[in-house]
């Protein structure tokens, strides 16, 4: 299973350096994380894609520049 949380950066260094937390915050990250679906394509951050051209006032953006970002998670489970 694969869950996409928010966590505070403070939270998050003291439990990856001590292995402990304080507080329930890491269970409320959990609680309100989202379950990615068993067989997702790859996540992207679509803010970063590099658009080519504009097309009624919408970006135009080619296919290989989306397959050319980094992937932040990859697919999972996913069959060409």
């Amino acid at each position: 299973m694969q869950v996409v949380i928010d966590i505070d950066e403070r939270d998050f260094s003291r439990v990856v350096n001590t292995g402990k937390t304080c507080d329930n915050s890491i269970y409320v990250a959990f609680k309100n994380g989202i379950v990615l679906p068993s067989e997702h394509g790859d996540l992207i951050d679509r803010d970063k894609i590099t658009y080519n051209d504009w097309v009624v006032d919408e970006p135009c953006v080619s296919k290989k520049n989306i397959v050319d970002m980094p992937v932040i998670v990859p697919r999972e489970g996913v069959t060409e």
